[in-house]
């Protein structure tokens, strides 16, 4: 029982710390102006984010710019991977 209890926390401190790394890494490029401020996200960031090599920030900030879900931005940054264009054709349909 001690063993589950021991997992248990050890999963939720990995998920706080996780968590934590996150919220600095967002912070710190806010500071650098590479991440926009809550709010002000569009697909513009989207892709400068993907440019500067940032996946999994360009995807978190998809996902505030559309609110679709995980599986679906999953979706798109494959089909984006196989044909950059995706992604122009994704700005036009935003205009």
């Amino acid at each position: 029982m001690m063993t589950y209890i021991y997992i248990l926390a050890f999963a939720v401190g990995l998920t706080l710390i996780v968590h934590l790394l996150t919220r600095m890494h967002v912070g710190y490029l806010q500071q650098k102006g590479i991440y926009p401020k809550a709010g002000s996200e569009n697909m513009q960031d989207v892709q400068r984010l993907l440019e500067r090599g940032e996946r999994l920030m360009a995807m978190r900030c998809y996902r505030k710019v559309t609110g679709k879900s995980l599986r679906q931005t999953k979706q798109f940054f494959e089909d984006v991977a196989a044909n950059p264009r995706h992604m122009a054709v994704s700005e036009e349909g935003k205009k």
